[in-house]
């Protein structure tokens, strides 16, 4: 079982990132490349289905937590070559307009050399969070649009 880890700093309050990051069903409010978004909730044992780049993914709501900011979901099906994959992303205030985001992944490879599906992984949540950090420091952005 491999793990990744990638967290960034973003201009923008814990509550305020947290309202955008722990919404389950809004995944598109910060990830313009997804569409067809359907979540049936954001409780435990809620499911989104998505497309990116053409592809199906589903993934399962495990857990959500409001005073640690913590959302942890599980893969269901998608174009990643992993298996029993899970991850959190959890918010934390650093200061009053800076926040801490971390994204934490277990799964195992399937099909990939370990090394390289963790490299894969890494890109693809930095890419994620580059567009989070957009999508609340652009003007109209994602905190305005509320």
């Amino acid at each position: 079982m491999l793990s990744v880890t990638v967290s960034t700093d973003i201009c923008a309050s814990g509550d305020a990132l947290w309202e955008i990051v722990g919404d389950f069903g809004n995944l598109a409010r910060w990830l313009p490349a997804i569409g067809d978004l359907q979540c049936t909730g954001n409780a435990p044992g809620s499911e989104r289905s998505f497309t990116v780049g053409g592809q199906l993914v589903r993934e399962r709501l495990l857990r959500r937590d409001e005073r640690t900011r913590s959302l942890t979901y599980r893969l269901l099906d998608g174009p990643l070559p992993v298996d029993r994959y899970e991850s959190t992303l959890t918010v934390e205030s650093l200061d009053t307009d800076v926040s801490n985001i971390t994204w934490f992944t277990t799964c195992d490879a399937v099909g990939i050399d370990p090394d390289r599906c963790k490299r894969l992984l890494q890109r693809v949540y930095l890419d994620a969070l580059e567009q989070l950090d957009v999508a609340v420091t652009m003007p109209g952005n994602a905190l305005e649009t509320r």
